[in-house]
């Protein structure tokens, strides 16, 4: 069972999912989507701003520094 946020951004019907039952329990889903409806409160798109979160993370793992540390305690 999959839980879903349903809500209306800029006059356009939009879906976000908020996991999966056995990992996300009730209490986490309601939290979360909590969360969402205060960023359609205020302005933000639950789904774009979640998407930006993923490519920071991304984009902060993949730096050159990390590489060559993870290349330098290899070559150790």
């Amino acid at each position: 069972m999959v839980g879903r946020f349903r809500f209306q951004f800029n006059g356009k019907p939009r879906v976000i999912s908020l996991g999966t039952y056995p990992e996300v329990s009730l209490a986490d889903a309601r939290d979360k989507r909590d969360v969402a409806r205060k960023q359609v409160a205020a302005g933000v798109d639950p789904g774009k701003h979640r998407k930006a979160q993923k490519e920071e993370v991304v984009k902060a793992a993949l730096t050159f520094e990390t590489v060559a540390r993870e290349w330098h305690g290899k070559q150790e």
